[in-house]
């Protein structure tokens, strides 16, 4: 079959335009380091590069999330940890207040001390999170949620409302714990379906205002240090899940990146591999275009 010399041309150029442009091709996957960009390149594995990043963007979400989970429960422990410290401190003051060494005038003047450690207690129960809102409020922020009228008497205004967070996929933990459970339901023995821990500390206050022994004082405040002592248990439990979350979530991003790169990197030897045999072959076909362009009846002629 004779060819003619225009479809010679035409083939010859569209060859070496092809070899140039896959050169062009690979040069760039070189340079950018990633072999699919494009569903041209790949359709399938072009999708399953989005399921990856998608994956793993939902990883770092719920990392997110654990971090912002993970101050707030902190600062709850830590909180905890203050209030069960205080809680002991009174419970040293009852033991010693009931001591026949003692008199009126000591207890009034221990009664200035378990004043100050209320207080205290109360500006802990009022605790702030890392992002500015009541520990112990559930929803409700801003205005403190345990209130001190000039009585004494402490009040809870705050809600009973959970506040989770998501840290994987169908995976939610709660990171707030309620100011009514915590420090408003104490079960002791005088009060077996709870009290207030303010009112504890008030009772033992005005008896040694009085300067007479707080009876019942060592007792409630033992009760209150087994209560915070379990409320710890739970706080840190919670602290344990998110670290173990968080593990989980590590490999699985390193899974999750290490098969993105493994379908979507250029595996840049074998690319170099290729680009050099394709400008081997646009040379040698430059070349052999040349000459054969160069060929006519008038060369043969002379």
């Amino acid at each position: 079959m004779q060819v003619s010399t225009s479809t010679f041309f035409r083939n010859q150029s569209e060859q070496l335009q092809t070899l140039q442009t896959e050169g062009a091709n690979l040069q760039k996957k070189i340079a950018t380091g990633k072999m699919i960009e494009a569903p041209s390149d790949d359709p399938i594995a072009f999708s399953d590069i989005g399921r990856l990043l998608n994956q793993i963007d939902n990883i770092e979400q719920f990392k997110r999330n654990i971090t912002s989970a993970n101050a707030r429960l902190s600062t709850e422990e830590t909180v905890l940890s203050q209030v069960t410290t205080t809680v002991i401190r009174m419970q040293e003051l009852a033991i010693y207040a009931l001591s026949d060494t003692v008199n009126a005038t000591d207890r009034k003047a221990m009664a200035h001390e378990v004043a100050l450690l209320r207080d205290m207690l109360v500006d802990l129960a009022n605790t702030k999170d890392p992002n500015g809102a009541a520990l112990f409020g559930g929803f409700r922020n801003g205005d403190p949620t345990f209130i001190q009228d000039v009585s004494g008497k402490i009040d809870y205004v705050g809600d009973d409302s959970t506040i989770y967070t998501t840290i994987g996929n169908g995976i939610d933990v709660s990171v707030s714990s309620s100011g009514e459970d915590t420090f408003m339901r104490i079960p002791t023995k005088r009060a077996p379906r709870g009290e207030s821990l303010f009112t504890i500390v008030q009772d033992m206050l005005e008896s040694l205002e009085n300067g007479e022994a707080p009876n019942g004082s060592r007792d409630n405040l033992a009760d209150a240090l087994n209560h915070f002592t379990f409320r710890q248990t739970i706080t840190g439990t919670r602290l344990s899940r998110l670290e173990s979350q968080n593990n989980a979530l590590d490999s699985n991003a390193l899974s999750a990146k290490t098969i993105l790169s493994q379908v979507q990197d250029t595996n840049i030897e074998d690319a170099v591999t290729k680009l050099k045999q394709k400008l081997l072959s646009l040379e040698a076909g430059q070349a052999s275009f040349v000459k054969i362009s160069e060929l006519s009846l008038f060369n043969y002629l002379r």
